[in-house]
Parts: C-alpha cells; structure tokens; sequence
C-alpha cells in the first residue's frame, strides 16, 4: 500500500543462468496503487532508488526514477521520470534525467522522450519530435529523437521502419543536415551488453 518500501540488498544475485549478476542495493517505494474489484492492482505510483547497485555487463547505477502506470484505452499509458540516475559502464559515467511517456497496446508501443542527458560532464537536451512508436517486441518504425548540446549542434535519428533509421547532424540554427549516415540498422545497435 501506500507508503510501503522493500530495500532488497544482492551480493552475487542471479535469477537463472541466463540472466546477469546482480550486487547492491534498490529501494522501491509506492506512493499510491489502485486496486479493482477483483483485487488486481490496475494503476500504480511508485519510485526505485539505487545505490551502488551493479548488473554485469549493464553498469553501475545510482540515483532515482520514479514511475506511473494506468489503464488507457485498448492498453496502458506510463511515464518514468528518470532523477538524476547515473550509470556507469566501460569507464564512462551517464547521467539520465529525462521523462519517458509511453503508450502501449497488445501490439504497439508509443513513446515520447522530454528533457537531459549528460555524457562526459556535457549536458544535452534530448526531444522526441512527436512520438515513436514500433511493435512491442521491436524498436521504432517511425518517429524522430533529437539530442542537442550546449552549443546548439544536434544529432537526429529517424526511424524509418522497424529495421532502419538514419543519423543526422545539424551544426547550431541550420535547418538542414550537413552530414548524415542513412539506413543504419537497429540490429547492429540494439544488442544486450557483453
């Protein structure tokens, strides 16, 4: 219920053979759950806090995220808002703090993206123009995604269908792109770490 917290704390954690070794600690917290009549719960308000907390191969986190999720129309609508969570990996540190809008039916995925990310000690702004959306099990078929620095030089990708997208660069107030890598496929990009 409301106000309850569960802090489990993993020291060589696995689930099964197949899935990463987990160590540290992750406080979740629910703000609010809406149960039904049935007694499932069909919406919830809740916030995930790491510290210290390492996933081989997926990095080390730190920080906070707070997540929503309610029934919709045909499906679910949610929102993560990402605090200030940092990750590191491969001697690089992330820092996301950005929100994540999603809605998601049987068989697609829309989302929208507002709002930061730090890589290196640069802050960017990150901005879907619009929504994303692809098939549940597949990455975005069709949208864009824009990450602009300090300076005002932005990279967009555009997805162009579930196998493709292409990268462009704007240098600050240009309104075209002055280089561009086209049909770049999700595959080579979208793989778990090692």
């Amino acid at each position: 219920s409301a106000g309850d917290a569960l802090t489990p704390d993993a020291t060589n954690c696995v689930l099964d053979a197949t899935t990463p070794v987990a160590n540290g600690s992750v406080t979740l917290t629910l703000h609010g759950v809406e149960i039904n009549g049935r007694n499932e719960v069909t919406a919830i308000d809740a916030s995930v806090g790491f510290s210290n907390f390492a996933l081989a191969g997926y990095g080390n986190y730190s920080g906070a995220a707070r997540f929503w999720t309610k029934p919709a129309a045909g499906g679910e609508r949610s929102r993560v808002s990402f605090q200030g969570t940092s990750v590191a990996l491969a001697g690089a540190t992330v820092v996301y703090d950005f929100d994540v809008y999603t809605l998601s039916t049987a068989s697609t995925n829309t989302f929208e993206i507002d709002g930061g990310i730090g890589i290196g000690g640069q802050n960017y702004s990150v901005v879907a123009s619009g929504s994303m959306s692809g098939t549940v099990s597949g990455p975005p078929a069709t949208g864009t995604l824009r990450l602009r620095d300090a300076a005002g030089d932005s990279i967009q990708l555009s997805a162009k269908s579930a196998l493709l997208f292409d990268l462009d660069f704007f240098p600050s107030g240009a309104a075209t792109a002055t280089a561009s890598l086209p049909g770049l496929r999700w595959a080579d990009y979208l793989t778990a770490p090692q």
